[in-house]
């Protein structure tokens, strides 16, 4: 009786094994009677219906989890490309709000150089202007010059202060990568 229960608990289809195992055997012996031939068919009949029964709610229910999982893989999908999405606007306002202040920093080092410019210019160039040409406009000319000079500095200042700001964050971010390893 123990390895009986045991068995069953090993395979959930035991007693339907058992109900086949016994037919099987019937139908070797021929000199059943009629009576014994309809009994027995009576009791597999049963058991199949018994069987039959229990596979239509197993599939039931499996049907009804499949459609659960499916359900929620589909909100897991949706809130997955949720998630992408703020994440590629999380990066972009990121990227702005660093080249925001990359280009603030960019427009002081050119205000700077346009001071320095200015101070050079009225120290040393204008004077030099005066000396040897003493003409109003190659002094308007000059500064002119010097003063369109100053966008592609502040271009150029930018381009500078992004490259090093983008090193140092894949260095961060490779650092991340290595510790978490």
């Amino acid at each position: 009786m123990a390895e009986r229960k045991k068995a069953k608990k090993e395979d959930i289809y035991f007693d339907e094994a058992s109900f086949l195992d016994r037919s099987k055997f019937f139908l070797q012996d021929e000199n059943k009677t009629k009576e014994e031939t309809k009994e027995e068919l009576t009791n597999l009949t049963g058991n199949y219906s018994e069987l039959l029964d229990q596979v239509k709610l197993i599939t039931r229910i499996s049907d009804r989890l499949q459609r659960k999982l499916d359900q929620t893989n589909d909100a897991l999908n949706l809130v997955n490309e949720e998630i992408q999405r703020k994440n590629v606007q999380l990066e972009q306002t990121i990227n702005d709000l660093a080249e925001a202040k990359i280009g603030r920093r960019a427009t002081t080092l050119v205000f700077i150089f346009a001071i320095f410019l200015f101070i050079v210019s009225e120290a040393f160039i204008e004077p030099w202007i005066e000396t040897y040409y003493n003409n109003f406009f190659i002094s308007l000319g000059i500064k002119g010059i010097i003063a369109l000079l100053i966008k592609p500095v502040e271009s150029l200042v930018e381009r500078t202060l992004l490259k090093r700001t983008r090193a140092r964050t894949l260095k961060a971010a490779e650092i991340k990568l290595d510790q978490t390893a």
